[in-house]
């Protein structure tokens, strides 16, 4: 008997049990349910529907059983005994487990919601609900938990198949990719659809470094993140120089890029059109230093160049940057815009973020549209720039 198998049969946990169906229960999925209600109405509803089940009430036990059992997800009330749904959700995620994690709720309020995103909940719950509807959600978070190992482990079985037969050097490769690299750029619009501007994405056709992901892991391995900056740059600025003021045009800036002397250069090509440029600021965790960081921002206004910042609404890096360096124009995570016109909590978040935004007078980009319903939700709440596979891919010009 393992460790967690024996948690649930201890005296001392009485309360607790662990439900097992037919070996077919299986199939369906091994789900953690931490449920403060003693009838478990939930547990019992995902029983009928055939999950294999381990069912606890409080949020400590739950801990354990994870840390020593797999589970292809784990449902949780927002209120429980030991340790609370959102510390549960953080404990999964500092532990680097990757298990999808739904929260349920009968008391929803935005704060809780908005840990609910940044920590990467799966869903977000609102009790009372209907069988149906948490069974179909639970179905959806078992299915991403598995094609997401499946990707993983070819992925996986890729990298080491590229190993073995390149056998080429992490620096002739970087030679490689820096020399073929080139620019992506990705349409952003305004609400009716007009071009506004342009963010360049970094590419190259090494074949093992295609992807920005890659060439920036590379480049970060090999200390050389300030040669890549400036490549980048380069190429934007060209770019933009061409435009002619007809577009604006975002340049991503890594945090290390403002340690480069050369960025804050008015002989730079990104300098020689820096009211069409807007700096876009990643990696915000590394701004270890806010005060020289602004500073920075301040010498890089002056040129005319705008800051923007990525991902607002993933955490508190981004929403401390945004207090502290007071961006012209700001991005939403992601997380936030995916299937908004479904989620009234994610709703209520976005609605918050534009009307402080607007107050400021920061432009709010809204990232990653896909669907009309999502463009039509982001302009209503107040987004000014949409941006998204639904006005455009990335595409080499």
């Amino acid at each position: 008997m393992s460790i967690g198998e024996a948690l649930v049969h201890d005296q001392a946990l009485a309360d607790e049990y662990l439900l097992e169906l037919a070996p077919n229960s299986a199939r369906r999925g091994s789900i953690l349910v931490v449920e403060h209600d003693p009838l478990r109405p939930t547990t019992n509803a995902l029983v009928r529907a055939g999950f294999s089940i381990r069912s606890v009430s409080d949020g400590v036990v739950a801990s354990q059983l994870i840390s020593s059992l797999m589970f292809d997800a784990v449902l949780t009330d927002v209120a429980v005994s030991g340790l609370g749904g959102l510390d549960l959700l953080r404990f999964i995620r500092e532990h680097g487990m990757e298990v999808p994690v739904l929260l349920m709720t009968g008391a929803p309020d935005v704060e809780t919601a908005a840990q609910a995103v940044e920590h990467g909940a799966f869903q977000y719950l609102l009790r009372p609900f209907p069988d149906g509807r948490v069974i179909d959600a639970v179905e959806k978070a078992v299915r991403a938990n598995r094609t997401a190992k499946q990707r993983k482990s070819a992925l996986s079985i890729l990298d080491e198949e590229t190993v073995e037969t390149s056998g080429v050097p992490d620096r002739v490769r970087w030679d490689n990719a820096l020399a073929n690299l080139w620019m992506a750029y990705q349409p952003i619009v305004l609400p009716g659809g007009k071009l506004y501007a342009y963010e360049a994405l970094v590419r190259s056709d090494e074949p093992t470094m295609r992807g920005a992901g890659e060439i920036i892991d590379m480049a970060e391995h090999l200390k050389e993140l300030q040669e890549l900056g400036r490549k980048v740059r380069a190429k934007a600025g060209e770019f933009a120089f061409e435009a002619n003021g007809s577009h604006y045009l975002f340049v991503n800036l890594h945090a290390d890029d403002l340690l480069d002397e050369l960025l804050a250069s008015r002989d730079q090509p990104l300098a020689q059109v820096a009211p069409a440029v807007v700096l876009e600021i990643t990696e915000r965790a590394a701004l270890h230093d806010i005060e020289e960081a602004k500073v920075k921002m301040a010498e890089l206004r002056s040129m005319g160049f705008r800051i923007a910042l990525d991902d607002l609404g993933a955490g508190y890096a981004g929403l401390t940057s945004f207090a502290n360096l007071r961006p012209e124009i700001v991005k939403l995570d992601m997380a936030l815009v995916r299937d908004i016109d479904k989620d009234s909590i994610k709703r209520k978040i976005v609605g918050s973020v534009t009307s402080i935004c607007r107050d400021m007078g920061t432009l709010v980009v809204g990232e990653g549209v896909e669907t009309e319903a999502e463009r039509d939700v982001l302009i209503e709440l107040g987004c000014g720039l949409l941006q998204g596979y639904l006005f455009g891919k990335p595409e080499r010009k």
